[in-house]
């Protein structure tokens, strides 16, 4: 890691920061040259102002749990935690999800 050093701005730090222009990166290189580059509140994905959709969600949950499951388990996985604010027993459900059920 001799090459590459990060350093995370302290919450005093943080503090002093106008972070409603965005997100701040900030690279200096070996040669002295810095780099620079604030994404802006808005087009951060995620945000209060920019929140994914569902089917955005959606794809990014299948592609993570297709990793470790099968595609019958990756639907029934997706088809469990689509309806998350009915659920009374979270517990059971990553259990299910987890725990594959071979009949």
């Amino acid at each position: 890691m001799d090459k590459v050093r990060t350093r995370v701005m302290a919450k005093s730090e943080e503090l002093l920061t106008n972070s409603e222009d965005g997100l701040k990166v900030k690279i200096t290189l070996k040669d002295g040259r810095v780099l620079e580059h604030t994404t802006g509140r808005a087009d951060i994905l995620g945000s209060q102002k920019n929140p994914w959709g569902f089917d955005s969600i959606r794809a990014k949950f299948e592609e993570n749990v297709a990793l470790v499951l099968n595609d019958d388990d990756v639907n029934r996985a997706v088809q469990a935690w689509s309806d998350i604010p009915e659920v009374t027993n979270v517990a059971e459900l990553v259990r299910s999800t987890l725990v594959a059920t071979k009949a």
